[in-house]
């Protein structure tokens, strides 16, 4: 992975984490390396439910979760992969837990807009 992308990652992460500390002006080294594994975990994540592998996606996501269960993207992550494998009701109830720890978070509101048009309820 480049530094660049480990550094977006990083602030995708905190910036998506319900504890983030707005004073906090680093990371530590051994933040920074937390957050690498997470990056990792997730653009694995992201990588496999590109290609069609939805479990090996899902493990991913898991996994970043399991090191920081406060951060908002993996939950919405796996949501993604559910509304893939049109299982609607789980993919829901994800992107409505995104919201109600980010109530701006748009791409939620979007993909449920887009399971309800899936769905037919338009």
């Amino acid at each position: 992975m480049k530094p660049t992308q480990i550094i977006f990652f990083s602030i995708l992460l905190m910036s998506c984490s319900q504890k983030f500390d707005e004073d906090t002006k680093q990371l530590t080294n051994q933040q920074f390396l937390i957050a690498q594994q997470i990056s990792s975990f997730l653009e694995k994540s992201q990588l496999n439910l590109n290609k069609g592998n939805y479990q090996s996606a899902i493990n991913h996501v898991d996994s970043a979760f399991n090191i920081n269960n406060n951060l908002v993207y993996p939950i919405f992550l796996k949501g993604m992969i559910y509304e893939e494998l049109n299982q609607f009701n789980i993919a829901d109830s994800l992107y409505k837990k995104v919201l109600t720890q980010i109530p701006t978070f748009r791409n939620a509101y979007l993909n449920l807009g887009n399971i309800a048009l899936a769905r037919g309820e338009y």
